[in-house]
């Protein structure tokens, strides 16, 4: 649950994933079918956070059309609940039951099994499903 399109590597995986695991389109979910995560909106946003800590946010020059595309971007972003939440309703009510390979990062991954509790959901699809979880995790605490 994720941006279908991109070439950041964890989007080529899931790209790789459509063609091998479901097929065809219809096998395919998304919540946002079609979007594409933009590398250079995303090294743009980099570049405007580093010049914001280090208090030069005003000297950056940015092509216009970029920050267009980044402005576009981040309302995306901030909508990105919604889009999980309608996301979370189309799949269970299309797959409830059936064996799913859901693949996504351990936040949103998170995120929706959270949102999906707190709905009074359990035991959704198919108890031999996959979930292969990728992301940075940390561990705080015993390692055993």
């Amino acid at each position: 649950p994720y941006f279908e399109e991109g070439y950041q590597g964890a989007i080529r995986v899931v790209q790789a994933q459509k063609q091998a695991i479901a097929k065809t389109d219809e096998n395919f979910y998304a919540p946002f079918p079609g979007q594409r995560l933009d590398s250079d909106v995303m090294h743009l946003a980099g570049r405007l956070r580093a010049a914001k800590a280090k208090g030069n946010l005003q000297s950056l020059k940015v092509d216009p059309e970029l920050l267009k595309r980044k402005e576009e971007f981040d309302e995306l972003l901030e909508n990105m609940p919604e889009h999980l939440e309608a996301f979370l309703e189309e799949t269970v009510q299309k797959l409830k039951g059936q064996r799913v390979y859901l693949c996504s990062t351990w936040n949103i991954l998170y995120n929706l099994a959270r949102a999906g509790l707190d709905k009074g959901m359990r035991k959704v699809f198919a108890p031999d499903s996959i979930l292969p979880v990728g992301g940075r995790c940390q561990w705080h605490g015993s390692t055993r």
